[in-house]
């Protein structure tokens, strides 16, 4: 895959195109898979033939997977940016996450815009976005919930009721002791056990993400760090 122009038809609807009523919908149910773009670099990106998604796959320390890249043959490599030489313009999501989007009417590019620290920058995200502290949650590297969690997700189901809401996204984050791999399944196990809960008690659908060690929200490199690095997010959708 050399470009995305099926993928990204609604960078045209964010730029003012003709559909430009049209807004991207949720795409959790969709498979993300890897591409690599002609510099090199690596993309996750998610497509349903009218919406898509695309954001650059990222190693631990924030920097972008670019396999052979260097300075000399990409000085941009480093940059968030698109390679087009037309101008990038900001658009944001329905969780209020920023992204970079360009668009020549055939080709078209949607990433993710990061802070200094790789991290998504989501300024309008924590109005509609709970966090819960996995340690109050789980018993350590354990998906199975914890007795005391019971308490807490009865009062977020009660608060779903009395706004009548009934679809959430949910986000499973790690720190990032272990393996990568170990990481990110440990995210998904704990994701899947909440929605379950919700699911079962509170009538609530809920779509559900793991990420691992790779959305980070404090460093790693202290005990608190970790601590707020071990959470779980849950979006209201509609």
């Amino acid at each position: 895959m050399t470009r995305l122009a099926p993928a990204l038809a609604l960078v045209a609807a964010t730029l003012g195109g003709p559909a430009a009523a049209q807004l991207p919908g949720d795409l959790s149910n969709l498979a993300p898979q890897l591409w690599t773009d002609p510099n090199g670099c690596q993309h996750w990106f998610m497509d349903d033939g009218v919406e898509g998604y695309l954001s650059p796959r990222l190693n631990r320390d924030g920097t972008p997977v670019c396999p052979g890249v260097t300075a000399a043959s990409y000085p941009r490599a480093q940059d968030n940016l698109p390679s087009y030489t037309i101008t990038a313009a900001l658009w944001t999501d329905r969780l209020g996450c920023q992204h970079w989007v360009a668009d020549r009417g055939i080709a078209g590019f949607l990433s993710a815009r990061l802070d200094s620290e790789g991290r998504p920058v989501c300024p309008g995200k924590q109005s509609q976005t709970i966090t819960l502290d996995a340690d109050a949650l789980f018993d350590t590297d354990k998906s199975d919930l914890r007795p005391e969690a019971i308490a807490q997700l009865n009062e977020f189901g009660q608060k779903m009721q009395r706004l009548g809401k009934s679809r959430v996204r949910i986000e499973g984050h790690t720190d990032s002791r272990g393996t990568e791999t170990y990481n990110q399944a440990l995210s998904e196990r704990r994701a899947a056990s909440v929605a379950a809960y919700l699911e079962q008690n509170f009538n609530i659908t809920a779509d559900t993400r793991g990420f691992g060690e790779n959305s980070p929200v404090a460093t790693n490199d202290t005990a608190a760090g970790r601590q707020a690095n071990r959470r779980v997010d849950i979006t209201l959708l509609d």
